[in-house]
């Protein structure tokens, strides 16, 4: 294709030992299924049956049971949903063993979804997702923008590896597609009350209902949830990731014949809320300075400036900051679908405005070093969007093609402050650094200044041997005097250091920038995705697709700093006095050798002139002895201007020198980064796929090979243009920032699969086997350094590996399921993927594996049902850095419920329930503190943080249906 761009049920497994135990004990339980399946009579145990629910899904724009699908795709129904507690998108990975969704610096921005380990990590909005997300047929921009409750579903389906030729929008790794419960005509109601730990409501309700006559039928689904954070603040009364948001759906059906329905949805979510904070993980040097501000700021002897136990769950926070996240979404949808002569018609029209406000505590700890003001920094996307698809069938082609069309305008807006304590902070750093890099050049000045004593001495001699010939000298004989001055040391001028402010004339406190963004993205595309039925019951699929997409982007940077120029224009000035001084001792050695052979000519010529033997050795003894004395001079000289040569370019003194100048230019605010910046990108693409499946009685074997793209785009960030400041420091030249910097290309992926499908005892049993392989190029990938977020493309990373999910009947009233994934995640090999080279990749864990029961059993009229389920993840790296402090152990999470149900209607029931039952504490990422420190592993003088995953939570559920 070408492009072109214009069930271990324990809190821990340790050890390798326990890691394949657990992995057996998955592997055990999925092979199980089929086997037990198989064992038992087929008989019914009273009223439970030995059968499990048919899954007709729409993955491929058809209505197909799950089972006669060629694709490697789960499907979870409304019943699975609610004994799992999936109430919101997050929540689905409890029984997705290949998919993860993990937030960081906010739900709303932060957010990342992955498949098979792949996923694009970024909270930056320039980044569209690997993951695509649909709700009902419509792409949603960004995985935090989906992340919110979901009312009322029908199903969920998840389609593993990349899609393009059934969805409107091109995804690399894969689609999640939520479907939600329709309107009907048939009056129903639900309303569902929560209560549980952290003081958390959750409310739940709906209706539908319609007339028959008319075909219009109504449905209203609403939620409203709101709990206190899990993380507390230790110095002030207050808790973080909390939640508090409503959502509500309206949702209208029209069917004026048998072979036309029109669905209008509209939507409606809005949050308050506080998240996400985040914990000290691994102490670094820089937090005694934390901690010694605070306790000078607040003379309080108990303030915690960071806290180090994580899960003590205790996030350390500045008294006039927090991490507030605001959002509001409303979004409208109609689907028309009809049957014409041609075929079906499927039409889906959208309009979306998303928008969300932040504010966060930039440096996690009780000191003020910088935020991001209460609500300033916002995201905003509105978006239209069109698809429409024709299906029918030929003969024995069962075909369909389609349209698609997105314009999507962004905008963004990212603000920060310097808070109160950024300059004692700065300047205890800073002039920590600077008088230990002072010392070198205090040496240095002690050599020099006992080197202009020596020239000083000398040329007094000089002058003495000058004038001592003088009298007896014959008429125009003049002894030559030395020239030569030697240039004066430059003092180190930040050693005793004062502060940032009095070198500069400014002040940080309440300074800062303001980076205004909007981008317009236009795509449109064309595809087709048809099956050829075969002979001896094979089909073939062919799919392909053309893209177009085009971004434009236009910026507006600004930035108030008043430290950052001034600051480094004394670095750079001293800088440039020392090479002046060293060019000086150059100049000054070239002049002393200069006077040299002057002296040398005359001492020969006045010997010559002058008969007298006493007068000859006057003059010839004294040259030498003044010749004797600069030829002691001169090495050491070039001893002086070797060191001073050293010294400018040593490692440990350029780190020192950019650590001082980094605390005053830090790439959120540097200004000479302001200006406007504009630019667009264009880019075309094909992909496509060709599968083969074979139906061989109850058993489905597909493979095929399909071509991915995710479009290329800009990162939104200051700190991804390269700084002239800093250039002109490190290399003697300014860089010229251009959007260019910003610019990343397009990611594609070749995919190949080979699966089966399984179906036992008249679909007593289930499995489903799925070996990939997955090949990315130009992988999209950000990185946070501490100071500035990088966006790379990586020339290449795989994923190979099998999944397999099984569900089964082991007796009437007990069904099973599960699923594992091995995934091998990894970056390419070779030096320009530095520490990635070979290595695995990050948020990829090898093992994954999800497991859980569901038991029922009569009480009398009632019904009583146990469930439980768990997630095993093995060890993995949170950071795409891949910092070893990053490093996550294998976990498991357990989640249960006990229910107590009143069958039929109306139909109530009272349900106790427990999420992550054992307590397991883990870390969804691990991140480098900004501005505290730097490195990894021995030596390092970096603080870690972390975003923590949710501890226990419990409760009880009453919901009535009628």
């Amino acid at each position: 294709m070408a492009s072109s761009t214009d069930l271990h049920f324990a809190t821990r497994v340790g050890g390798k030992g326990g890691v394949m135990r657990a992995h057996y004990l998955l592997f055990s339980l999925l092979i199980s299924f089929p086997l037990a399946a198989q064992q038992e009579d087929a008989q019914s145990d009273g009223a439970y049956g030995l059968v499990l629910e048919e899954i007709i899904v729409t993955a491929t724009r058809r209505e197909r049971s799950i089972m006669e699908v060629p694709l490697a795709v789960s499907a979870y129904g409304a019943e699975q949903l609610e004994l799992s507690g999936v109430t919101d998108i997050r929540e689905l990975m409890r029984i997705a063993p290949s998919l993860t969704l993990n937030t960081g610096q906010g739900e709303t921005v932060g957010a990342t979804a992955r498949i098979r380990g792949i996923g694009t990590n970024s909270d930056n909005p320039g980044f569209e997702p690997a993951v695509g997300l649909y709700v009902d047929g419509v792409y949603r921009n960004r995985a935090g923008v989906g992340y919110n409750e979901l009312g009322a579903i029908e199903r969920v389906e998840i389609l593993r590896g990349p899609q393009g030729t059934l969805f409107g929008r091109n995804a690399s790794a894969g689609v999640v597609s939520i479907i939600t419960a329709a309107p009907d005509t048939e009056p129903s109601g639900y309303g569902d009350i929560s209560v549980g730990s952290y003081d958390s409501t959750r409310i739940e309700a709906g209706a539908s209902g319609g007339d028959a006559a008319s075909g219009i039928s109504l449905r209203l689904d609403s939620v409203w949830h709101k709990r206190d954070g899990f993380l507390e603040d230790p110095n002030y009364d207050r808790t973080f990731n909390d939640r508090d948001r409503l959502f509500v759906r309206g949702q209208l059906m029209y069917e004026p014949n048998p072979d036309t329905t029109v669905r209008l949805i509209a939507d409606y979510t809005s949050r308050e809320e506080e998240c996400c904070a985040a914990v000290g993980l691994v102490r670094g040097p820089t937090a005694d300075i934390i901690q010694g501000i605070s306790l000078l700021q607040t003379r309080n002897p108990g303030i915690v400036g960071i806290a180090f136990d994580p899960y003590d769950r205790k996030a350390t926070v500045s008294a006039g900051s927090g991490y507030y996240q605001g959002m509001d979404e409303t979004g409208v949808s109609v689907e028309i679908n009809t049957s014409t002569g041609l075929g079906r018609v499927t039409s889906i029209t959208a309009i979306r405005d998303w928008q969300t406000e932040r504010g966060m505590d930039i440096d996690f700890s009780v000191v003020d070093i910088g935020e991001r003001p209460h609500g300033e920094s916002a995201t905003g996307f509105e978006t239209f969007t069109q698809e429409i698809r024709i299906n029918g069938e030929a003969g024995a082609v069962d075909w369909l093609v389609g349209a698609f069309y997105a314009n999507e305008d962004l905008d963004y807006t990212d603000v920060l402050e310097f808070g109160v304590g950024y300059s004692p902070y700065a300047n205890a750093i800073g002039g920590a650094t600077a008088n230990a890099v002072g010392a070198g050049f205090a040496q240095l000045g002690a050599g020099a200044a006992a080197f202009e004593w020596g020239a000083q001495q000398l040329a007094m001699g000089a002058a003495g041997y000058a004038a001592g010939l003088a009298p007896f000298l014959p008429p125009g004989f003049a002894v030559p005097q030395p020239t030569a001055t030697l240039p004066p040391f430059p003092a180190f001028p930040f050693s005793p250091w004062t502060s940032y402010e009095q070198y500069s004339g400014g002040a940080f406190y309440g300074n800062g920038s303001r980076d205004d963004f909007e981008q317009n993205s236009e795509s449109w595309a064309l595809f087709t995705h048809n099956s050829i039925a075969m002979a001896n019951d094979f089909e073939l699929t062919v799919g392909l697709r053309y893209t177009s997409e085009s971004k434009s982007i236009d910026a507006n940077l600004q930035s108030t700093d008043q430290v950052c120029r001034p600051f480094s224009g004394q670095v750079l000035g001293y800088f440039q006095s020392m090479q002046a001084y060293l060019g000086g001792l150059q100049a000054y050695a070239g002049g002393v050798n200069q006077y040299l052979q002057q002296l040398n000519g005359f001492v020969q010529q006045a010997t010559q002139a002058i008969p007298n033997p006493i007068a000859q050795a006057a003059i010839t003894n004294g040259a030498a002895a003044v010749a004797a004395g600069y030829q002691e001079l001169l090495p050491n000289l070039a001893g002086l201007a070797q060191g001073g040569q050293a010294l400018l370019v040593n490692p440990d003194v350029n780190a020192g020198i950019g650590t001082m100048t980094a605390f005053a230019c830090i790439p959120f605010v540097d200004p000479s980064l302001d200006g406007r910046y504009s630019g667009s990108q264009d880019e075309n693409e094909i992909s496509g796929t060709v599968r083969l499946s074979r139906q061989v009685g109850d058993y489905l074997v597909y493979g095929g090979y399909a071509r991915g793209y995710k479009a290329g785009g800009f990162n939104m960030d200051r700190t991804g243009l390269i700084s002239p400041i800093l250039t002109l420091l490190t290399t003697g030249r300014a860089n010229v920032p251009g959007v260019h910097e910003w610019a990343f290309q397009p990611e594609t992926v070749d995919a190949f699969d080979l699966g089966a499908k399984f179906e036992f005892e008249n679909r007593r049993a289930m499995m489903d086997v799925n070996l990939f392989y997955e090949k990315f190029d130009g992988f999209q990938l950000t990185t946070f350094t501490g100071l500035a977020f990088e966006a790379l493309n990586i020339p290449e990373v795989t994923s190979q590996g099998v999944e397999i999910e099984a569900r089964g009947v082991v007796i009437g009233g007990v069904e099973i399921y599960g699923g594992v994934t091995y995934a091998d995640v990894k970056y390419g090999e070779g030096p320009e993927y530095g520490v990635r080279s070979g290595q695995r990749m990050t948020h990829a864990p090898e093992w994954t594996g999800v497991v859980g029961a569901t038991m029922r059993f009569p009480i009398g009229a009632l019904e009583g049902a146990f469930h439980v389920d768990a997630r095993y993840t093995s060890e993995h790296n949170t950071g795409s850095d891949l910092d070893i402090e990053k490093q996550q152990d294998a976990f498991t999470v357990v989640n249960a419920r006990l229910m107590l149900t009143r069958p039929g209607s109306p139909r109530w029931t009272i349900d106790l329930w427990a999420r992550n039952l054992l307590d397991e504490e883990y870390f969804i990422t691990a991140f480098d503190a900004p501005l505290q420190g730097s490195g990894t592993g021995p030596g390092s003088t970096q603080t870690f943080n972390a975003f923590l995953g949710s501890p226990r939570e419990y409760g009880v559920s009453v919901r009535y249906e009628f």
